[in-house]
């Protein structure tokens, strides 16, 4: 993540470990391995084979929480939004590579290797 300020990993107990990546105007990107605990409903038509006993969360902390639960979000937040989703979505995609699995965005859909590319090259 080109530009970002990685900190110290922070063991939340319960086998959950955090990265956080802070980007000086963008907020933070966070990956954080866990044991799973739920399923997404997304996986329950999958066999456990293809998911697996751990999940790897990715997400975006912008600058300002508060943008994410208004209408009509600044200008500031929606150029952040973008510069992040990139990140967001190569990271994702080389926890696919790297650990495989199944990848489920935040709306508990399913998104596969290539959509994760797309995300991940798509033009801000």
């Amino acid at each position: 993540m080109s530009g970002a300020r990685v900190g110290h990993p922070v063991d939340h107990g319960g086998g959950s470990l955090t990265i956080a990546a802070t980007f000086e105007y963008d907020g933070e990107v966070s990956v954080r391995l866990s044991r799973s605990r739920q399923v997404p409903v997304a996986l329950s038509t999958l066999e456990p084979t293809e998911y697996g006993p751990f999940a790897y969360q990715v997400a975006w902390e912008p600058p300002d929480p508060e943008e994410l639960r208004t209408d009509t979000p600044s200008q500031l937040h929606l150029i952040a939004r973008a510069r992040v989703q990139q990140s967001v979505a190569r990271i994702a995609l080389a926890l696919l590579q790297g650990a495989g699995g199944t990848v489920v965005d935040s709306g508990g859909f399913v998104v596969d290797a290539d959509e994760l590319r797309a995300m991940a090259t798509a033009a801000r």
